[in-house]
């Protein structure tokens, strides 16, 4: 999977839009065209927008190497991101589909 096909993948399950995603980092066109394969950001850039996916460096690259997640290590990775309370019942809610 390439870099901007895991960033839309990952945007869409923590239900964010590209403009959510880009605020104060770059442009919400620039997240479209990354997602498209039109465009690569730069290093630091790509950095806030991992981050703000709520995923580790190294889990965003091994997971676009190939290596996918189990269902229990994904939540137990957006366990460890959440900034807020109302994030909580967003993943009680996930873990009880």
């Amino acid at each position: 999977m390439n870099t901007g096909e895991m960033i839309h993948m990952l945007r869409k399950n923590k239900g964010m839009s590209q403009l959510e995603l880009a605020k104060n980092i770059t442009t919400r066109r620039s997240i479209g065209e990354v997602e498209h394969g039109y465009k690569d950001l730069p290093y630091t850039t790509m950095i806030k927008i991992i981050q703000r996916l709520g995923i580790s460096l190294s889990n965003f690259e091994e997971y676009r190497q190939g290596h996918q997640f189990s269902a229990d290590q994904a939540l137990i990775n957006e366990f460890e991101s959440i900034s807020d309370t109302s994030e909580v019942t967003n993943l009680q809610l996930k873990c009880n589909k």
